[in-house]
């Protein structure tokens, strides 16, 4: 299996589907049995997470998402969203730690974020 392969074809189905609220094409790079934990949270199915936190807010959140960073079985993706929800914009700016296996699929994410009220975009150079 080539991480670095499956890390970036991670990093670009996120941009894509979420922008384009194509939900099921992200989820499809996770293994069925795949664990999602955020930074104070139990591990939850992450499918189940995916499928929600994509979907929350207003069709068409602006993301982008950094180069990914290898080591091993591992990747560490950055990504950034603006979202709308309930006409509040708010953004998000966030690291994503995977673990693959064999096949390229993702078994494990761990996420730390923050967030912030209004558009806020990330600063020039960001993300490589």
């Amino acid at each position: 299996m080539d991480v670095e392969a499956a890390a970036r074809r991670w990093a670009n189905v996120l941009g894509e589907a979420w922008t384009a609220g194509d939900v099921e094409a992200f989820v499809a790079l996770y293994a069925d049995d795949a664990l999602f934990r955020g930074p104070f949270g139990s591990p939850e199915p992450a499918i189940d997470h995916m499928r929600r936190a994509l979907s929350h807010g207003e069709p068409g959140p602006d993301v982008w998402v950094g180069e990914p960073l290898i080591v091993g079985d591992r990747a560490a993706v950055e990504w950034w969203a603006i979202i709308v929800n309930e006409g509040e914009t708010k953004s998000f700016a966030a690291s994503a730690w995977l673990r693959f296996d064999a096949d390229g699929a993702v078994v494990e994410e761990h996420d730390y974020w923050q967030s912030a009220p209004g558009r806020r975009e990330p600063w020039p150079g960001w993300g490589r």
